[in-house]
């Protein structure tokens, strides 16, 4: 498997360490795994097989024993484009897992629609354990939407591991704009007697959350400035058409360093560690303001649960092994890797916290 579309000196020298990178001889971890936690694997990969069609509707395909597993090729659909440190992760963590697992992995990016498109492929595929999903955040954003969908992510989707944290968007004003802190910017946007807009329609829905949420605490003169075809946030602020929004942390990063964008705020609970002198909106008293972000990994609902606790637990091995908290660290992530059950709850939660934040937003008329 090669790994292509890394992004910036970073991701490109991650991709060089992976090319030269030789995985440890580990094909029987699963199958130790399998016999030690399920002796006889049989009766108890049925007993629970049997018990998953409810969830999804699907019928699962007979599994003889976890030890078997992965039986084929695996699919890991990712839901962003091949550039993106989603993308990057997946094929980090399929570098890893090839060896362990004995099956090769075939990542696929599946941008589009905030992630939709490669959750229903993943939806649709049989529940046997050989097809995953990478996603992030934008997961518990549209199960938290009142509005009918085209997939029921809840419904079709079996959590597996919250694999790392990532941080949180980073509100950017243009180096041309008075104010510098968020204070001042409310005081101006209350004062300014014309508008100060901020980018919309972001394909990132956490970015358009932050960026409504922005305009339900403030208000005054802020109003939307829609984006254009292919057009980054970022980009916006940049050229002018916006004069301040909150944009992906690590190109913020990017950004304030080369004096192209000012930070002003982190929408998050803590601060970024390559701007520590910027506050976070909490710390600026507007409580709650929290759309930091994550990536997880997904199994099509039904597959038995044994499987997706073996691949939580292989993921977690493979986060462990030297090296991988810094080669996420270039991607601006910090490993996780929580068990199932409580990934499992913390997706609820999580639906739960953002189906507030958007009661916010349109109650301040975003």
């Amino acid at each position: 498997m090669r790994v292509t579309g890394l992004p910036h000196a970073a991701g490109r020298a991650a991709a060089m360490r992976l090319a030269g990178m030789s995985l440890a001889a580990t094909r029987n971890g699963l199958r130790c795994f399998a016999a030690a936690a399920f002796g006889a694997g049989l009766a108890m990969t049925a007993a629970v097989a049997s018990a998953q069609p409810a969830q999804s509707g699907k019928a699962v395909p007979a599994v003889a024993s976890l030890a078997q597993w992965p039986s084929a090729r695996v699919r890991l659909l990712v839901a962003s484009d091949e550039t993106r440190p989603q993308s990057v992760l997946a094929r980090i963590l399929a570098h890893r897992l090839v060896e362990a697992l004995g099956q090769q992995i075939t990542v696929e990016a599946r941008p589009g629609e905030g992630g939709l498109i490669a959750a229903q492929l993943t939806g649709s595929a049989a529940p046997d354990g050989l097809t995953w999903l990478a996603w992030n955040e934008a997961y518990a954003w549209l199960a938290a939407q009142a509005t009918p969908l085209p997939f029921d992510p809840v419904k079709g989707l079996l959590p597996v591991t919250q694999i790392a944290r990532s941080h949180a968007p980073v509100l950017v004003a243009h180096p041309g704009m008075p104010a510098r802190t968020l204070g001042e910017l409310a005081v101006l946007a209350k004062a300014s007697p014309t508008p100060l807009h901020y980018p919309s329609g972001s394909d990132d829905p956490m970015i358009n959350l932050a960026n409504g949420l922005l305009r339900a605490s403030i208000g005054g003169s802020l109003v939307p400035q829609p984006l254009g075809a292919g057009e980054l946030a970022l980009g916006a602020v940049i050229a002018g058409r916006a004069l301040v929004g909150f944009v992906d942390a690590e190109d913020a990063v990017a950004a304030v360093r080369s004096g192209r964008a000012r930070a002003l705020a982190i929408a998050g609970q803590s601060r970024h560690p390559a701007l520590t002198t910027v506050p976070t909106m909490i710390e600026s008293k507007i409580e709650g303001f929290d759309v930091a972000g994550w990536q997880g990994l997904w199994m099509t609902a039904g597959t038995p649960l044994p499987i997706a606790q073996a691949l939580q637990a292989e993921v977690a091995s493979a986060l462990k092994r030297l090296g991988m908290e810094e080669r996420l660290a270039e991607l601006g992530l910090a490993p996780v890797a929580s068990v199932q059950a409580a990934f499992a709850a913390f997706v609820a939660t999580e639906s739960e916290r953002l189906r507030v934040l958007a009661r916010r937003v349109a109650a301040g008329g975003s």
